[in-house]
C-alpha cells in the first residue's frame, strides 16, 4: 500500500509522550535498572499494522528483520534515536490505566516536507 501524500490532522488524537531511556547499573545486582525520562508530549495517531508487515512476499515464508507491529503518526520529529521510546497510557472503565511502550525502528518522513513522519515501532510492554 502506498504511502499517505497528505495527513488530516483530526486523526492526531492520542496524547503519546516521547522518553529516552537511561540505564545505570544496578547496586543490588549485576543487572542494570532503566528509567525512562520524558522528552515530550505530541499528538499521535497509533495504528496496528496488518500481518504483510510481519511476513516476506516470498510466499509469506520469512519474517522480516525487525518486527513492527503499530505505526504512530505525528508531527514531523528532527531525530528520534533508537534509544528513545513512544508510550501511551489510557484510562480504562474501572478506572486503571494501561500503559504500552513502542520500541522505535524506523522513521519516515511523509512526502518528503518535514511535516508528518510515520514512526515504525514494536510493542514491548503492555501493563
Amino acid at each position: 500500500m502506498p504511502e499517505p501524500q497528505s495527513f488530516p490532522l483530526g486523526r492526531l488524537r492520542w496524547p503519546v509522550q516521547i522518553v529516552q531511556r537511561v540505564q545505570t547499573p544496578d547496586p543490588n545486582s549485576t543487572g542494570v535498572l532503566e528509567t525512562s525520562v520524558p522528552v515530550r508530549t505530541v499528538r499521535a495517531d497509533v495504528q496496528p499494522v496488518g500481518a504483510l508487515t510481519f511476513w516476506g512476499t516470498a510466499g509469506g515464508s520469512e519474517q522480516v528483520d525487525t518486527p513492527i507491529t503499530h505505526r504512530i503518526y505525528m508531527r514531523w520529529q528532527n531525530s528520534l534515536p533508537n534509544a528513545y521510546a513512544i508510550t501511551r497510557s489510557t484510562l480504562l472503565d474501572d478506572g486503571t490505566t494501561r500503559t504500552e511502550v513502542f520500541r522505535i525502528r524506523r522513521i519516515k518522513e511523509i512526502d518528503g516536507r518535514k511535516r508528518f513522519v510515520i514512526v515504525e515501532c514494536e510493542e514491548e510492554k503492555n501493563s
